[in-house]
């Protein structure tokens, strides 16, 4: 089959599955708003300039995090096609390889509900990872505790912060990345 075809029905799986519009955008929107919704246009000039502006804002926010993820998706379903080796030179599992293992029943229900190879399934799951990897994941399951009270009001940014930092010293990179910043 057409690879454009293929690539548009992992797409759509992947908006099906919620990994490509889920984002701050939401939260955010949500923080924007909040109770002045049941007011509609109450507040001073000012809160209601913050609103007009704010609306666009979120908007201009959740598409660029849309677009980021959806690169990410192509990237990663790319690269698993283009190199879908389980097993390296010396015989040691690949990330694929053990994705392969470890994700076997979700590979099974892609094969068998969507007609998908195994190696576009792997590549399908190898995508949905590298989106978790680099956008990060939002729900409220993904918070620390004291995100989960009223101290998110605050710390409405930190988990960006927190998604980055971990980030970069899982991958290995968070001295590079620091010393990189030190020097801005």
């Amino acid at each position: 089959q057409d690879p454009s075809k293929r690539l548009e029905m992992v797409r759509q799986e992947m908006l099906a599955q919620e990994y490509l519009t889920q984002g701050q955008g939401q939260e955010l929107a949500s923080f924007a708003e909040r109770d002045n919704l049941s007011k509609l246009r109450a507040g001073s000039r000012v809160d209601q300039l913050i609103r007009t502006i704010g609306g666009p804002g979120m908007w201009m926010f959740q598409g660029t995090e849309h677009y980021a993820r959806e690169v990410m998706m192509k990237s990663g379903w790319d690269l698993a096609m283009a190199h879908p080796e389980q097993r390296d030179s010396k015989g040691n599992l690949t990330r694929l390889g053990t994705l392969a293992v470890i994700r076997l029943p979700e590979i099974m229900d892609l094969i068998s509900r969507l007609g998908m190879s195994e190696k576009e399934a792997v590549a399908f799951i190898y995508a949905k990872e590298l989106i978790t990897r680099t956008q990060f994941e939002y729900d409220m399951t993904s918070d620390p505790p004291i995100m989960r009270g009223k101290a998110k009001n605050f710390l409405i940014f930190m988990k960006y912060t927190q998604n980055t930092m971990f980030s970069m010293y899982a991958n290995g990179s968070l001295f590079h990345t620091l010393l990189i910043y030190a020097f801005l």
